[in-house]
C-alpha cells in the first residue's frame, strides 16, 4: 500500500499574517495619539483654515448653498465634513476617527503598491515606515485636507497600477475619478493627470491606449464637471474649480515676499476668514472699478508673473529655495505646528520615523532605482509633476504631506537595497550606497531657517481662549511680549484680559495703543478692540465710539461699519444702522455677513412699525 500523499499546507490565517499585525499597529498607534490630544485646546476649537472649513461644513448641513460667489477654497474638505456632521452631528471626534480609519486603509494601500512593484522585504519596510511615520499621525488629527489628500494621491497610484495590469475602461475611469476627487481638495494634484497620460502612452499598446486614456480624462472630467458649472452659474465665468489661483500665485510672488517661502501681504489679513474679501476689495481700490471674481483672480496672476519676469533672479533664487525646502528635514509649519503639538501628546515625542529619515533614503532610493525607472514610472512621474506644481508656490509639511506616501515608496527601497549591498562584505557593492546616504543626510539635514514662531504660539492662544482657559493665552501673549515687539501681542493680551472679566486692564492696554505717538494702523486697531469689549460688556454707546473712532482713521474698514451697525441697532437706532449695513456692503459686496446682517435688520423693521429708511 502506497503511503499517502501529504496534506498540502494551509495557508495561515489572515488575523495572524504581516498583513494583519500592520493594520491593528498602525490603527492602535493612531488611536493611542487620538487619545493623547483630547485635552488639547485644538481639539474642540478649530482655529484658521480648520475653522473656516468647519463653518463651511455646518453651513452646507444646515441647507446654506453659498451660490453668491464661485468657490474660492477647495470644496472637497468641506464637503467631507458636512457629510460626517450630517450622518453622525456636529463631532469632531468623529471626523477624527473617520481620518484615523482613512489613514489605517492607507498603510495598507501603500503596503498592497509596494507589493506591486518590490519584493517583499522592501513592500514590509514600507508598511512600517507608513504606519508609524510621524505626520500621519498628527494631520490626521486636524481638521485640514492633507490626510484625505494623501488618501485620494496614494489610492489613485493603487487604482492606476490595478489599471495597467488589468486595462479596461472601468478601471481607468475609476483612477480617473480618484485623481478628481484629489484636485478637488488639492488643485495642484491636477498635474497628476498629466504624468497618468504620459505612463498611458508609455505602457499600453496602440490600440489599447486611446480608450484608456479617455477613459482617465472622463473620470476626472465627470467629477470637475459640477463643480466648474456650478462656478460658471454663480459667477458667469468658467473657472474650472478654484477663483483663488492668481491670489494664492500672487502670495508667493511678490515684492514684500522674496524668500520663497509663506509670507503675509501688508494689505491682507492673516486669516482665511478675510482673505478672499482683503484680495478683492484691494484689486478693485487699485483698478478704481467693480470686478468679477474672475477678473480679481486673473489681476493678481498677472501682477505677479510681472514680478517675475522683472525680477528673473530674485525669482529663481526662489524657486532653489522651495526645492531644498521640499527635500529638507524640517517640518514647516503652516496653520499649526507639530513642534507645539508634542507639548500635548506623548506619541509625537516619540522617536518615531518622520521626514529627517525617510528625506535622506528617498533620495538614494531615487539613485539606486533608476535602472528600473520604466518599470516604477508610475512613481517617478507621480513624484516629478507634483514637485513641479509646488515650485510656482511655496513648500511646507502640509503642501508636501500627500506626496509623502510615494516618498516612503523610495525610503524603503533605498534601505533595504543598502542594506542588501552592506551584507555582501565587498567595500566596491557598499561603498556608493553608503556615500549617497551620506550626502544625502547632508543634503536633507541642511539648517533651514524657521518661520516667525510667535504666530504659531499666538493661534495656541487663541485657541485658550476659544476654550475659556484664559489665563494659559494671557500668560502666552505676556510672554511674548518680553520677546518680540509687535503690537499683536498688546492687541491679544488685551482681548484675553476682557474675556477673563479684567476690563480695566484690558482698556489701559488699549488706551495707550491709541494714543497719537502709536502708528494709525496700531491705533485703528485698538480701537476696534475697545468696541469688541465694548460689545462684550454691552456698553453699546462706548462701542459705537470706539468704532466711529477706528472709521475716522480708515472710513473703508468695511467690518467696523458693520460692527457700527450693530452698536447703534442695539440702541434702537434702526436707521442709522441701515446705513451703517449699506456702507460696510458697498465697501466689500462680496461680505455676507453684513449682507446677512441687512437682511435681519430689514425683516425686523417689516414686522415693526418703524419703516426702514428710503
Amino acid at each position: 500500500m502506497e503511503p499517502s500523499a501529504p496534506e498540502p499546507e494551509q495557508p495561515p490565517r489572515w488575523w495572524r499574517s504581516f498583513d494583519a499585525r500592520l493594520v491593528f499597529g498602525a490603527l492602535l498607534l493612531r488611536l493611542l495619539y487620538l487619545a493623547t490630544i483630547l485635552d488639547s485646546p485644538y481639539f474642540l476649537h478649530p482655529i484658521t483654515d480648520e475653522a473656516m472649513y468647519d463653518a463651511w461644513a455646518q453651513a452646507l448641513v444646515a441647507g446654506q448653498t453659498f451660490l453668491d460667489y464661485p468657490y474660492y477654497d477647495s470644496p472637497l474638505p468641506a464637503y467631507f465634513l458636512a457629510l460626517i456632521y450630517g450622518l453622525f452631528g456636529h463631532s469632531y471626534l468623529m471626523v477624527r476617527l473617520v481620518q484615523v480609519f482613512l489613514g489605517t486603509l492607507n498603510v495598507l494601500i501603500l503596503y498592497r503598491i509596494a507589493q506591486r512593484l518590490f519584493e517583499p522585504t522592501t513592500a514590509k519596510v514600507a508598511g512600517l515606515l507608513a504606519a508609524t511615520y510621524l505626520p500621519f499621525l498628527y494631520f490626521e488629527g486636524l481638521l485640514l485636507k492633507e490626510s484625505v489628500a494623501l488618501f485620494l494621491l496614494d489610492s489613485s497610484v493603487l487604482l492606476i497600477l490595478g489599471a495597467l495590469a488589468r486595462p479596461t475602461g472601468l478601471a481607468f475611469w475609476s483612477a480617473g475619478v480618484t485623481v478628481g476627487l484629489l484636485s478637488l481638495s488639492r488643485i495642484n494634484a491636477l498635474a497628476l493627470v498629466a504624468a497618468c497620460l504620459i505612463l498611458i502612452v508609455a505602457s499600453l499598446e496602440r490600440r489599447t491606449m486611446p480608450r484608456a486614456a479617455l477613459a482617465l480624462s472622463l473620470g476626472v472630467a465627470m467629477v470637475i464637471a459640477p463643480v466648474t458649472i456650478r462656478n460658471k452659474l454663480v459667477s458667469g465665468d468658467w473657472i474650472l474649480i478654484t477663483v483663488s489661483g492668481g491670489q494664492v500665485l500672487y502670495t508667493a510672488n511678490n515684492p514684500a515676499n522674496q524668500t520663497g517661502d509663506l509670507a503675509p501681504v501688508p494689505f491682507v489679513r492673516p486669516t482665511s476668514l478675510f482673505e478672499r474679501i482683503d484680495f478683492h476689495r484691494r484689486a478693485e481700490a487699485e483698478t478704481g472699478h467693480r470686478m468679477t471674481p474672475a477678473e480679481v483672480g486673473t489681476y493678481w496672476r498677472h501682477k505677479s508673473l510681472a514680478f517675475s519676469l522683472e525680477h528673473p533672479l530674485t525669482q529663481a533664487r526662489m524657486v532653489g529655495q522651495r526645492i531644498l525646502r521640499f527635500w529638507n528635514k524640517e517640518e514647516l509649519p503652516d496653520n499649526h505646528s507639530i513642534e507645539i503639538f508634542k507639548r500635548f501628546s506623548w506619541v509625537l515625542r516619540a522617536p518615531l520615523p518622520a521626514y529627517w529619515l525617510v528625506g535622506p533614503f528617498v533620495l538614494v532610493g531615487l539613485i539606486l532605482l533608476y535602472p528600473r525607472r520604466r518599470e516604477l514610472g508610475i512613481l517617478y512621474l507621480s513624484l516629478a509633476f507634483y514637485l513641479l506644481s509646488l515650485l510656482p508656490f511655496w513648500v511646507s509639511t502640509r503642501y508636501r504631506l500627500p506626496i509623502v506616501g510615494l516618498l516612503i515608496l523610495f525610503a524603503a527601497a533605498g534601505m533595504t537595497e543598502s542594506f542588501r549591498r552592506v551584507r555582501t562584505g565587498q567595500a566596491r557593492a557598499w561603498v556608493p550606497p553608503a556615500a549617497l546616504l551620506a550626502g544625502a543626510c547632508l543634503f536633507c539635514w541642511m539648517p533651514m531657517p524657521m518661520p516667525d514662531l510667535p504666530s504659531l504660539e499666538r493661534n495656541l492662544a487663541y485657541a485658550y481662549e476659544q476654550d475659556r482657559q484664559y489665563e494659559k493665552a494671557i500668560e502666552i501673549y505676556e510672554r511674548l511680549r518680553g520677546v518680540e515687539q509687535n503690537p499683536d501681542n498688546e492687541l491679544y493680551l488685551a482681548h484675553a484680559l476682557g474675556l477673563a472679566g479684567r476690563m480695566d486692564e484690558a482698556r489701559a492696554l488699549l488706551n495707550k495703543l491709541t494714543e497719537p505717538t502709536q502708528p494709525a494702523s496700531v491705533r485703528h486697531r485698538a480701537f476696534n478692540f475697545l468696541g469688541d469689549l465694548a460689545r462684550l460688556a454691552r456698553q453699546w454707546p462706548e462701542a459705537e465710539q470706539a468704532y466711529r473712532a477706528a472709521l475716522t482713521l480708515d472710513p473703508t474698514d468695511y467690518g467696523a461699519w458693520n460692527n457700527l451697525a450693530v452698536a447703534l441697532t442695539k440702541q434702537e437706532r434702526y436707521r442709522e444702522g441701515e446705513r451703517a449695513l449699506e456702507q460696510s456692503i458697498l465697501l466689500a459686496p462680496e461680505d455676507r455677513i453684513a449682507r446677512q446682517n441687512l437682511e435681519l435688520l430689514r425683516r425686523h423693521l417689516n414686522e415693526s412699525t418703524i419703516q426702514p429708511a428710503p
